[in-house]
């Protein structure tokens, strides 16, 4: 019965796929045609009708032999690379073919707009067509999974697949030396040695081994009381005693390594991150520069001194910079107090100090900072090194703040925890930011310090 449901899942999501392939095509005519004014006559619709049979050809063998059916919920990130590949080379395949429909000339722009449509379409559409089939199913759509280990893990692995139906997910039980019954209401179906008897009698198709690291010679064992009958077997590493970012696995001229410090900010996430950097501060600094020439004016006038303050800070991988600043406090101010945070309603500051800080005006600067590509719009703030020679043996995990960029705003700041309050939340917030990093949190967290310079909520002081 679980096989009829799996191969008839992938026979609606191949048929699903063609269709989207047709209509792609045919919208892709109709938006060039219809919807964007174009100067010469408009193409007959049977010749794009025509082709598009053709690309449903193409993509009837292309889908087919790409592996994207075996098991349709699982690996999507991996299976959304496959899709953008399918489509890329199934639209050059379709561009081959009108070389011989000449002298008929389709439209370029035509092709991009159907690439465009189709890669997004079949990306988009998978998850809510999974999920759909989750709710529509009377049972989960996958495999039944049989998890063995007795990890922290492993009521969070149980809650995960419980709060996602859509991969399609149907576990039995869990085995465990344990003497607790159940877990999210999955029962415990016995001790480690019961694994083989729990293949047969509940016709596990794949087992999932979840164990701590001081467990890991138990591995060897549980795989060797299997290793003749017919299941996949997946391990889920846990590192959270070692590590509280996301581990990752590198490939080293076919060597596996696990990167325990790894986090989300590699690859074109980086490379987006920085241009998103780059097209901002430069807005910043040219729609800027009057108000803060008006700044840099007051300044002079009301105090001798700099106009900018450049203090060291700690930056990326532990680089050391200057980190720019309009000066706030008269010169010389820490000569006899030392490095130490500023607080409210500082006497060290100037007469238009304290409100500079208050409105983070003062923190104006720094876009020249994040232009050089010393600092980020959005990141953990950068502290002293003479602090953090304090600060890091004191506060497990604070240099994990140091590998990505250091931001003229944080997660933590927008969220409270700056200048004099705790330190352990703080780096609860920043490594929070690591390990869920996306385009969207870093709108969310500009926006958010938009909000409070112009309607600061200050109970402290500000570093």
């Amino acid at each position: 019965m679980l096989q009829d449901r799996l191969k008839l899942c992938q026979l609606i999501l191949y048929i699903c796929d063609l269709c989207l392939v047709a209509a792609s095509w045919l919208l892709a005519y109709f938006l060039r045609f219809h919807i964007f004014s174009v100067h010469n006559a408009i193409p007959p619709f049977n010749v794009y009708l025509y082709l598009s049979g053709i690309h449903l050809a193409v993509f009837m063998f292309l889908l087919s032999v790409c592996d994207l059916y075996k098991r349709p919920w699982s690996q999507r990130a991996n299976n959304n690379w496959k899709l953008i590949k399918v489509c890329s080379f199934g639209v050059l395949v379709g561009v081959g073919i009108t070389w011989f429909l000449r002298p008929y000339d389709f439209s370029r722009s035509v092709f991009i707009t159907y690439f465009c449509l189709l890669s997004a379409g079949m990306i988009l559409y998978r998850p809510l067509f999974f999920r759909m089939w989750s709710i529509l199913a009377s049972s989960p759509a996958g495999e039944n999974t049989l998890i063995v280990g007795a990890s922290p893990m492993l009521p969070k692995l149980c809650e995960y697949i419980s709060a996602h139906p859509e991969l399609g997910i149907k576990t039995i039980g869990f085995l465990s030396p344990d003497s607790v019954q159940n877990i999210n209401g999955l029962p415990n179906l016995g001790a480690y040695g019961q694994l083989p008897a729990c293949l047969h009698k509940y016709k596990i198709a794949t087992v999932i081994i979840v164990l701590p690291i001081s467990e890991y010679q138990d591995i060897l064992k549980i795989v060797a009381s299997i290793e003749q009958e017919l299941v996949n077997i997946k391990i889920l590493p846990d590192f959270t005693e070692l590590s509280h970012l996301r581990w990752q696995m590198e490939q080293l001229d076919g060597i596996s390594l696990l990167n325990l410090r790894g986090n989300s900010l590699q690859g074109w996430p980086r490379v987006t991150k920085r241009l998103l950097d780059i097209i901002l501060s430069s807005l910043g600094l040219i729609i800027l520069a009057i108000p803060m020439l008006v700044i840099a004016l007051l300044i002079k006038i009301i105090s001798p001194g700099a106009i900018i303050y450049r203090q060291s800070r700690m930056g990326l991988d532990g680089r050391i910079f200057p980190m720019l600043k309009f000066r706030t406090m008269y010169e010389n101010a820490e000569a006899k107090t030392g490095p130490v945070w500023a607080e409210a309603n500082d006497p060290r500051c100037t007469p238009i100090g304290n409100w500079m800080r208050n409105h983070n005006v003062d923190e104006l600067p720094q876009l020249w900072n994040v232009l050089k590509g010393e600092m980020s719009l959005v990141g953990p703030r950068p502290e002293r090194p003479e602090l953090i020679s304090i600060f890091k043996k004191n506060i497990p995990g604070y240099m994990l703040r140091h590998k990505v960029k250091a931001g003229v705003s944080g997660w933590a700041q927008v969220n409270g925890w700056r200048g004099p309050t705790s330190l352990h939340k703080r780096i609860e917030y920043d490594l929070y930011y690591i390990e869920n990093w996306s385009l969207a949190l870093d709108f969310q967290i500009i926006l958010k310090t938009i909000w409070l310079t112009i309607r600061p909520k200050r109970v402290s002081g500000k570093k």
